[in-house]
């Protein structure tokens, strides 16, 4: 089963992804709180898994996890970039 990122994109622009990616990078630097729904967590989050940029994913995860602690699409995203980061670190033997 495949979890299918673009999906979540339809209802967007490239220019709505990318302004609110650049709201959550600037208050990540200004380390001000900017509220952000469930939805949008999930966007920003994606947005780094599909641009590669694991460590970023992973803010957008934990931040929106704070917020919204059920929200299964966020943990789905969450397990996706770890496994995918560990995958890409750390050899693993299966017997």
């Amino acid at each position: 089963m495949q979890h299918e990122f673009s999906d979540r994109f339809e209802n967007f622009d490239d220019a709505d992804v990318k302004a609110t990616v650049e709201r959550f990078e600037g208050m990540l630097k200004s380390r001000e709180t900017v509220f952000f729904d469930e939805e949008t967590f999930e966007q920003i989050s994606e947005y780094y898994i599909l641009a590669g940029q694991w460590d970023m994913a992973m803010k957008a995860c934990s931040m929106g996890l704070e917020q919204y602690p059920y929200s299964l699409d966020l943990l789905l995203d969450q397990a996706s970039g770890l496994t995918t980061e560990i995958g890409l670190t750390t050899p693993h033997r299966f017997r």
